[in-house]
């Protein structure tokens, strides 16, 4: 049965805290008043702030791995080279941050039309600040993932980290299906089918591409064999 939801402006806006305690504890009534309220710039502030903050956690995480490996590298570097390898290195690292941001916030934007045109030819209503808004908060669970993770892995539980991990991409994959579903005023079965279509197409063309690969590397190696 189709699921409907108010598209009216609400007059009472609820806070960005507000919004992100609610997905955490009544996943479904947050993501329909998100839908509603369609809160385009704080999901953007989100989805910003995560991509960020994850990165800068991971990096913490493997500081020690990467210290270490940056000492053997520059060891091996003349003295007045060093200081302009460790120089352009943490560039690196400030920059791959700043583009992770925005890879981030691309795709973010990129599923929010590319789930809004399929459910729109599946009898949805589109409504693309809608669909930004709770694609945004489905984000979430990455709040809580990224610091157990630094977390487990200082104190050597690292495969508690990926079993956690596991439970978290399911939280956020449950989290996406009732994105959408809001987004879209539709029931679940078809939030489901919009969420799956792209995977299937990224799985098929993703499959396309090594079997070519393999092809193209089997024939170059029956040429040089004869």
């Amino acid at each position: 049965m189709m699921e409907s939801y108010e598209r009216n402006e609400p007059k009472n806006r609820s806070s960005v805290w507000d919004l992100i305690l609610d997905v955490i504890t009544a996943p479904k009534d947050a993501m329909a008043r998100i839908a509603s309220e369609r809160p385009v710039k704080a999901a953007a502030l989100l989805v910003i702030g995560i991509a960020l903050f994850t990165a800068v956690l991971g990096f913490a995480g493997t500081r020690d791995a990467m210290v270490a490996q940056l000492d053997r590298t520059l060891a091996g570097l003349p003295g007045e080279a060093q200081p302009i390898m460790e120089a352009f290195l943490g560039q690196m690292a400030a920059w791959s941050v700043v583009l992770g941001a925005v890879g981030t916030v691309l795709w973010w934007f990129l599923r929010a039309a590319v789930y809004g045109l399929i459910g729109e030819m599946m009898g949805g209503a589109r409504d693309g600040r809608a669909m930004l808004g709770t694609l945004g908060f489905a984000l979430t669970p990455a709040l809580l993932q990224a610091p157990l993770n630094l977390m487990l892995g200082r104190l050597g539980l690292t495969w508690l980290a990926i079993l956690l991990g596991l439970g978290f991409w399911i939280w956020t994959l449950v989290l996406t299906v009732m994105a959408i579903r809001a987004a879209l005023g539709v029931d679940t079965g078809k939030a489901v089918v919009v969420f799956l279509i792209p995977v299937g197409v990224g799985i098929a063309l993703a499959t396309l591409v090594i079997v070519l690969f393999v092809a193209a590397m089997v024939s170059a190696a029956v040429h040089v064999s004869i």
